[in-house]
């Protein structure tokens, strides 16, 4: 646990829970990553062979499409049976952290420290809740799976006589029973957990109201202070909204570039139409600037996001920088959210790393099974695997620096029990506003 000597809300963590949310953020990552790159191959496997006709062919790319959606299917399935557990194991750890830290401060009288909202949130459910859903999930997957085998099984002979058949029927009653067994279980890990959740959610209650209140005592007697100018400007939201600028026209273009493909040809096994002028014309024009828009897209949105990332770093060192002297203050609150509840640029760089490592085991293993040109698929795949492992090994460099810089913050600042946003209440967000306005201009 790291506690400055200041605010009552601490940022608390341990070892194990660094390294189950280190796999979380590569794990997310890589999911993202699967699901970019299904989306990829689906545009340029149906539609680029009609912008790309020239290379299409040269390259030989559809073999290579083909295959790499066999491995995408193979990384998926993958990720579903690993990803999900690790949520629910990061349940578990959470309660022992806040079991240990609430043992440790059990003599305290006054004092007591509470866990940031961001990690009691953790417990808003009762660990093992997750695994009645995954047990029902399974059995009905498996069992839906097994029931048709056995359909097939009894009315088709043929099917009968294949050994292959019976295997996959007995490994999915198999796993139907594995799903059963799971939700049962289920049941008795939440009655042996609830207690102890509830234990330490009533000790939080008793203690959340006296740390809120420390916190704005010391808060309001604290000098006013002026953030600096990195954090504020330039503005992180006209990125976003650039960004959702940038996904309209992307969404537009795709949309413009396939009705361009489907007015030359309906399907792949259909014969192209040729329409007369201006018809034809304008669907050329259709085809390039969609291609184009499509192309500037991807250019800008990956030099947004690239420019977010380094804009956010560089205001998480100017807030250490701002924090330094430890020295108390007073700020507008809202702008202390983004750095104590929001992802780090670290994690954000990790699960980007882990989306690129997935994409690059999809298509190296594509390549491996469709002996696409004269690539060699094994530097592609060890360059995906090392891409996650990075992944898992920055974000649990950067988790002690991050709970480090964090409770400085919450030490000089007092925020409070400062959470996520919560949705703004009629005639009162602009009261807010010029409140906050006052609050500068007066440190100005």
């Amino acid at each position: 646990m790291t506690r400055g000597a200041g605010s009552r809300i601490v940022e608390v963590s341990s070892p194990a829970l660094t390294l189950v949310r280190a796999l979380e953020a590569a794990g997310a990552g890589a999911a993202i990553g699967t699901g970019f790159t299904f989306l990829g191959v689906l545009v340029l496997g149906i539609v680029g062979e009609e912008a790309l006709s020239a290379y299409y062919s040269t390259l030989d790319l559809d073999p290579l499409f083909r295959s790499s959606m066999g491995a995408l299917l193979v990384v998926a399935l993958v990720l579903g049976a690993i990803v999900p557990w690790l949520f629910l194991v990061d349940r578990f750890v959470v309660l022992g952290v806040a079991e240990r830290q609430a043992a440790t401060h059990a003599a305290s009288v006054g004092d007591q420290p509470v866990p940031a909202k961001t990690f009691r949130t953790s417990l808003s459910i009762v660990p093992g809740t997750g695994l009645v859903s995954g047990g029902i999930v399974i059995m009905l997957t498996a069992g839906l799976l097994g029931a048709v085998l056995l359909g097939m099984i009894v009315f088709d002979e043929e099917m009968r006589e294949e050994p292959f058949v019976w295997i996959a029927f007995v490994v999915f009653a198999a796993i139907t029973g594995a799903g059963a067994a799971m939700k049962a279980a289920a049941a008795r890990v939440i009655a042996r957990t609830e207690p102890r959740v509830q234990a330490v959610r009533q000790r939080w209650s008793r203690a959340l109201r006296e740390a809120e209140r420390a916190d704005a005592v010391q808060r309001d007697a604290a000098p006013l202070g002026v953030l600096p100018r990195v954090v504020t400007v330039p503005s992180a939201h006209a990125l976003d909204r650039s960004a959702i600028v940038v996904a309209m026209v992307t969404f537009a273009a795709i949309g413009v570039f396939v009705v361009s493909v489907l007015l030359r040809q309906q399907c792949r096994s259909c014969d192209p139409i040729t329409w007369i002028d201006p018809v034809e014309t304008g669907i050329d024009v259709l085809s390039l600037a969609s291609g184009g828009a499509l192309m500037l897209c991807a250019i800008a949105g990956a030099a947004m996001w690239i420019a977010s990332l380094l804009l956010q770093r560089v205001r998480e060192r100017s807030m250490r920088a701002w924090v330094a002297d430890g020295a108390p203050r007073r700020v507008d609150e809202d702008a202390l959210r983004p750095f104590l509840i929001d992802m780090r640029a670290a994690e954000r760089f990790a699960r980007a790393l882990g989306a690129l490592g997935a994409a690059a085991l999809v298509f190296g293993t594509g390549i491996d099974w469709s002996g696409w040109g004269d690539v060699d698929p094994l530097p592609v795949q060890a360059a995906g695997a090392v891409s996650i492992v990075a992944a898992v090994l920055i974000s649990i460099l950067d988790s002690p620096r991050a709970r480090s810089e964090r409770q400085a913050l919450r030490d000089a600042a007092f925020p409070g029990d400062i959470g996520p946003a919560a949705p703004a209440q009629p005639g009162k967000g602009r009261a807010a506003r010029r409140d906050r306005r006052r609050v500068r201009n007066r440190g100005e």
